[in-house]
């Protein structure tokens, strides 16, 4: 225990087995408020086990912290403050009601650093005040496991309406109106999923900025494997990163396959062009934000694999200049540049036209700010599943399209990028 800090850190066994934190879903009965950040393919994973929510505004006026320095004595995660933004809250074309959003502060959690095979709890003073409590995992009885139900995933639109959809994006492509742009796909389940269905493919699909949250008016389970930006301090810097991801093959089992699928990815002249724009999108977004001559490009795209698909992953960075606040800094980044498309601002009004709804949290973002480091890490809610109270469960996944999109090619790509959630279903 570290007695110096301002809060407890203690180091507690390693789960037994090295169980995949998703399986602890199954542990708490369905009432219990839950929120798990990470996966077996994060480095760092946290369960809060206790928090309060908080007025959101606080937070967005509140100044982007100083970073503190990696200390190799203490986990890369603590205590924090978790920001669930939606993507219309940045958005000049959303329709009301405005988007939504959740600003939740953990005061004690359970954090699992995977590299180090290290688990810890970190507790601030109070906790035991805070409106939201649960027992360690281990505290709990054993699980009365249910096999979970075969989903009833429907599209809310017909495959033959999204390929008409796309051909006349492209033709607005063509028009000149824009570059490329982002649609989305939209599918319902009307009824309701039992957290062992998402503990079942969390241990599947799971990519490392997964979440699961069971808030008392939202229910939100994302299998996200894209980082939007991370903060932290190098050498007395304060940068900021953001991975945007463009690109899409799927994991085949066939090694053989496999290999082929991740070489055709990489030198694909179609999506290596839409993650060149992308990137420049978010160069430009980042010199909004840092200092002058900061920002580089530090990977224009390399091949990433993920439980079931291989994606291009981009890396863009800079140092951020040194007085901002939260509200300033996510005016200027959201929604992400890889799940809207160039130029942003005109294509979030074509994207308003054509999808005809707001997206809620589809494309959003999960922010957690650690409360002892300053260090802050965001993903971007693709591969996400939301049930808001009085609503059906909601999915949703798209594509960018450009000049040279097929309609069939990104129908098929939608589909691999569907089947993390849909996977019971066999043709979504």
């Amino acid at each position: 225990m570290h007695e110096a800090l301002p809060l407890q850190l203690t180091d507690v066994p390693w789960p037994a087995g090295g169980d995949d934190p998703w399986g602890w879903l199954n542990l708490y009965p369905s009432e219990t408020a839950l929120i798990l950040l990470g996966s077996r393919t994060s480095a760092h994973t946290l369960l809060a086990l206790a928090w309060d929510l908080i007025p959101s505004a606080s937070f967005l006026a509140g100044a982007v912290p100083p970073l503190q320095p990696l200390r190799a004595d203490l986990p890369y995660w603590t205590t924090g403050t978790l920001g669930l933004l939606s993507y219309d809250l940045f958005s000049p074309s959303s329709r009301e009601p405005k988007a939504s959003h959740s600003i939740v502060r953990i005061r004690r959690s359970l954090v699992l650093d995977q590299f180090q095979q290290r688990a810890s709890i970190a507790a601030e003073k109070g906790w035991e005040k805070c409106s939201f409590r649960i027992p360690l995992p281990w505290e709990m009885s054993a699980p009365d496991l249910k096999k979970p139900r075969q989903s009833s995933w429907k599209p809310m639109k017909s495959e033959e309406s999204y390929l008409a959809e796309v051909a006349s994006i492209i033709e607005e492509i063509r028009d000149g109106r824009y570059y490329q742009l982002n649609l989305l796909r939209y599918w319902q389940d009307q009824g309701e999923l039992s957290r062992s269905y998402w503990a079942l493919q969390g241990q599947r699909f799971a990519g490392p900025f997964a979440a699961y949250l069971d808030l008392p008016e939202l229910s939100l389970v994302s299998f996200s494997p894209e980082r939007f930006f991370r903060l932290e301090n190098r050498d007395g810097r304060r940068m900021i990163q953001t991975e945007p991801i463009k690109g899409t093959r799927p994991v085949y089992p066939k090694p053989s396959e496999n290999e082929a699928a991740i070489a055709e990815l990489a030198a694909a002249p179609k999506d290596r062009a839409e993650l060149n724009m992308i990137v420049d999108l978010m160069r430009n977004d980042l010199n909004r934000v840092c200092k002058s001559g900061s920002v580089a490009v530090r990977d224009r795209g390399s091949v990433q694999s993920f439980p079931n698909v291989h994606h291009l992953v981009a890396k863009i960075e800079g140092e951020l200049i040194d007085k901002i606040d939260w509200h300033t800094l996510l005016t200027a980044l959201c929604p992400g540049g890889s799940i809207t498309g160039a130029p942003k601002r005109e294509v979030m009004h074509a994207i308003q036209e054509r999808e005809g709804r707001n997206r809620g949290y589809f494309m959003g973002n999960l922010l957690f700010l650690d409360s002892f480091t300053g260090r802050s890490d965001a993903s971007i809610l693709i591969r996400t599943a939301t049930k808001q109270t009085g609503s059906d469960w909601e999915f949703a996944a798209g594509s960018g399209l450009v000049i040279h999109s097929n309609p069939l090619e990104e129908l098929e790509e939608v589909r691999a990028k569907a089947q993390v959630v849909l996977a019971n279903l066999g043709n979504p």
